[in-house]
């Protein structure tokens, strides 16, 4: 009996050496005196549903209410000049007012995100509860629409829905 007790003590100490990295190495630095005092609220007037869609080594994209925000890493503010507004039409709130849904669900809620090049990239949103990709381009510094999909089953309805894609 003492000595299974001993293989169960051995067994866990080295479990728990095992399972907790010695040293681990942050994935980002951001040092707190630089962005004391910053924060980013999106548009003060509604619930957001931010959702973090990619990080790159200076910016991070953030998919929200009808837009897509691109935040500097160095001061966490936004870089106006690159958001990317995308409204669900009018006829899509419509419908989905009818189905019984507030203002605050019948909103495009962006929640997935894909890179297909440097100035390529599918993004997909909740569309007032009927989800609708769209393929972008960057052309001369401005976002470019190519064409829409269906996004039922690569996007949630419900911006409360958590969702995970993976693209290749």
């Amino acid at each position: 009996m003492s000595t299974s007790l001993q293989v169960l003590a051995l067994i866990s100490l080295v479990a728990q050496n095992v399972a907790w990295p010695q040293d681990p190495v942050p994935r980002l630095h951001v040092k707190h005196r630089d962005v004391i005092g910053q924060r980013f609220l999106g548009n003060e007037s509604h619930v957001e549903h931010f959702k973090l869609l990619e990080r790159a080594t200076t910016s991070i994209l953030i998919g929200a209410r009808n837009a897509i925000y691109n935040i500097s890493l160095h001061d966490l503010t936004e870089i106006a000049d690159q958001r990317l507004q995308w409204s669900s039409t009018a006829a899509h709130r419509e419908l989905c007012y009818l189905k019984g849904r507030s203002e605050d669900q019948c909103q495009n809620y962006v929640r997935v995100f894909g890179r297909q090049g440097p100035d390529r990239f599918l993004v997909c949103g909740t569309n007032a509860y009927k989800p609708l990709c769209r393929q972008f381009t960057i052309k001369d510094g401005a976002y470019a629409k190519e064409s829409d999909m269906d996004g039922l089953g690569l996007c949630p309805y419900d911006p409360r829905h958590n969702s995970t894609a993976v693209f290749v």
